[in-house]
């Protein structure tokens, strides 16, 4: 064959192959290949999505120092931060001081906003606190505020405390504890309750039921200090000095309140132990003189004393009580635990200081003051000529004509 036409032969040859080549190809459609790309994103795009946060975050730290978690670690350690403040909110609330109350639930929403149990603290805690500028709470604000929360939440044990109080505000000590035995029959173990059912039976004199109910309280919240407290008062009212001090000396230590520290050194003053008793009272003095004192927890609250027992047998005269609200209130019942102690060390000079500014602060104490110096009389624990004095005390100050 010439070489012309073998060589155009060949190039046909290629150009057949070129032409086969491209029709076995499979053609390319960008609308497949995009197609497809779509496909796997939409299959893959939580990976991937998960993936590109890791890298950010790693870049966001590296480079700028930022940590990508600490928004979450910030908002946990908010919510943590809140529901303290509540959890103690709550506390205070038990204890009936609702001023303290009140600062720590506004804490928690001031920490949290979206914390609802404590907003509602709020407002709880605030019925029985007077309006700006007033010293007392209205009783008819404070009955409307009770019944409109019975409405909105009728299985609030909280709202159910706050009738108990109500009925007791108003001298309805009877209702009121029929109330607080109904809270704790759907609440066993609310302990603001049996709290008050103490006190309630305690401004009876029944301290026997007292003791029963303050056990109970005891088997569940073991370290509540105000459970130990009025446990201790009801032994020291009731001849058991030994059980008294253990009592109080662990209420001090959960519960370190001006009451409870008066309850120590009468407790210490009539086993004997009269330095000790003088130590507390001297730091409870101290205390009590600190400016801005009325304001904090250790002086505040409603007092509750219990006349003493005059003899052996007596079960009447623990049925009479004084309450103390008034800082000078509180400050004669110190003056009476001060008199007491410098009468039964022979200091009758002091004694009789104490026992006259006693008077001119709460004249109504005189009474009071009466059966403490007749108890301490008939205290078989008290020497002779400390009996003989005191029995004398007590006849000059009853025939006194003091100043109501």
């Amino acid at each position: 064959m010439e070489p012309n036409k073998l060589l155009k032969r060949i190039q046909d040859i290629e150009q057949e192959l070129v032409s086969l080549r491209a029709e076995m190809a499979p053609q390319r459609s960008w609308g497949k290949v995009f197609g497809g790309a779509g496909k796997f994103l939409i299959s893959y795009w939580a990976l991937m999505s998960f993936v590109a946060a890791i890298a950010t975050a790693t870049y966001v730290k590296f480079a700028f120092n930022i940590d990508y978690l600490e928004s979450y670690r910030n908002a946990s350690a908010v919510k943590r931060l809140s529901e303290f403040h509540q959890h103690m909110g709550d506390e205070m609330f038990l204890r009936g001081n609702w001023k303290q109350a009140l600062t720590s639930y506004k804490a928690s929403t001031a920490a949290n906003s979206a914390n609802s149990a404590a907003a509602l603290g709020e407002v709880k805690a605030g019925v029985f606190i007077p309006e700006t500028g007033q010293k007392f709470i209205d009783p008819g604000i404070a009955a409307v505020r009770i019944r409109k929360l019975r409405e909105l939440y009728p299985h609030d044990a909280q709202v159910s405390f706050l009738e108990v109080v109500q009925a007791f505000q108003n001298g309805q000590a009877d209702l009121s504890l029929t109330k607080c035995e109904e809270v704790l029959s759907r609440h066993k173990t609310f302990a603001g309750g049996y709290s008050f059912k103490s006190y309630l039976l305690q401004s009876k004199g029944d301290f026997a039921a007292a003791v029963a109910t303050l056990e109970a309280l005891l088997k569940f919240d073991p370290d509540n200090g105000q459970a130990h407290s009025n446990l201790g008062y009801c032994y020291l009212f009731t001849g058991k000095t030994k059980e008294a001090m253990q009592h109080l000396e662990l209420g001090l230590v959960h519960y370190p309140t001006m009451v409870n520290a008066i309850s120590l050194a009468e407790a210490c003053r009539m086993a004997g132990d009269t330095d000790r008793a003088d130590g507390i009272i001297a730091t409870t003095e101290r205390l009590f003189n600190t400016p801005g004192m009325d304001e904090e927890y250790f002086a505040s609250g409603q007092w509750l004393w219990n006349f003493l027992p005059e003899k052996d047998g007596d079960l009447e005269s623990p049925k009479s009580t004084i309450t103390c609200d008034t800082l000078d209130q509180k400050r004669a019942v110190l003056r009476i635990s001060q008199g007491m102690l410098a009468a039964t060390t022979g200091d009758t000079k002091q004694a009789s200081e104490r026992f006259a500014e006693v008077l001119k602060l709460e004249p109504h104490y005189q009474s009071f003051l009466v059966n403490k110096m007749r108890a301490t009389a008939y205290a078989a624990a008290a020497p002779k000529e400390i009996k003989a004095k005191m029995s004398e005390y007590a006849d000059a100050l009853e025939k006194m004509d003091v100043k109501h």
